[in-house]
């Protein structure tokens, strides 16, 4: 029976590690290895945890002065030995059948990765993010080509489990946010195939407190470091695709620009808006031509490049209604 380490890293979450923990312990697959790094928690989530690993024997947990998330999943990879990893975040969880779902998918289609879609908890509303309604089987150049447009497949590891083998000289990068960008395409370009289970089993808790419901931060501009890593890897390895990695650039672009959602963050972070803006007027014409940027974007993109500085936070509630 094939073993699945569950890396769950743990920092100052001790209103949602109950329900995250019970949702794994509680799996109908059972042959688990369950570890729990608790980075470096000034609450009683580390408590907490070590109470967990008393009763069950499948739990590990390890402690370590915080590091921020990448730190707390390296640490849970070195320690893993299970053939397959899982990565759940600990304010999140997961349906009971999960696990077994992903790894029979897995043994089924001889997958390196296999994912379910996700259920978005925003306060007592559930939403259902899924857009894959079947079973289905890719290689890893469609799964690459559907990552890079955002089409039943996203970067986010949590939904998604994968041969440990794949992570052999790849980790997360530390000291970034939107770290699972770095990783998942390389992932991804590594499988042999990739399978959709074509059902939500991942419950996703959309935080007021996460970096997306935050003021303007610098740390924002890590998603277009991202986006610009996954395109010279593609340019490298899977060249044909360059189109398609090109627009996840100026996509990258777009929400950094737009992030700075009034005059005063601009003047705020001014040294750090000049730099985004040049870094757009560089790509002014590609993302003026690409097709895939919708046209009320790109007529804020303009606005904003000629200094004519739109009111950006009331033009987003506009841009959410639009998909990319």
């Amino acid at each position: 029976m094939i073993k699945i380490s569950v890396i769950i890293p743990v920092y100052n979450v001790e209103k949602y590690i109950e329900k995250c923990i019970n949702s794994v312990i509680y799996q109908s697959y059972s042959n688990l290895e369950i570890i729990i790094v608790d980075d470096g928690s000034i609450d009683h989530s580390g408590i907490m945890c070590d109470e967990y690993s008393k009763l069950d024997e499948r739990i590990k947990v390890i402690h370590k002065p915080n590091g921020g998330l990448s730190s707390a999943r390296n640490v849970g990879i070195n320690e893993s030995c299970g053939e397959y990893l899982s990565f759940i975040d600990s304010d999140d969880w997961i349906e009971i059948d999960m696990l077994q779902k992903l790894i029979d998918a897995c043994i089924t289609n001889a997958s390196d990765i296999a994912m379910c879609g996700r259920f978005r908890v925003v306060e007592d509303e559930v939403t259902d993010d899924n857009t894959q309604s079947s079973v289905v089987v890719w290689n890893k150049n469609e799964a690459i080509e559907r990552l890079l447009t955002w089409t039943n497949i996203d970067h986010s590891v949590c939904d998604k489990i994968f041969r440990k083998e794949l992570f052999n000289n790849l980790r997360f990068p530390e000291n970034r946010y939107y770290e699972d960008m770095f990783v998942t395409c390389k992932l991804l370009y590594r499988a042999n195939n990739v399978v959709h289970i074509g059902e939500s089993k991942y419950y996703y808790l959309n935080r007021i407190d996460s970096i997306t419901h935050e003021e303007f931060s610098p740390k924002r501009f890590d998603y277009y470091y991202a986006c610009l890593e996954i395109s010279n890897f593609i340019e490298k390895e899977l060249p044909e695709l360059k189109e398609k990695s090109d627009s996840l650039v100026n996509e990258g672009i777009l929400m950094c620009l737009f992030s700075m959602k009034s005059i005063k963050d601009r003047r705020n972070h001014r040294e750090d808006f000049k730099m985004i803006l040049n870094v757009s007027r560089k790509h002014f014409v590609c993302i003026i031509q690409d097709k895939n940027v919708k046209m009320i974007k790109k007529f804020v993109f303009i606005l904003i490049c000629v200094n004519m500085y739109p009111p950006i936070k009331e033009i987003q509630l506009y841009l959410r209604s639009f998909a990319k």
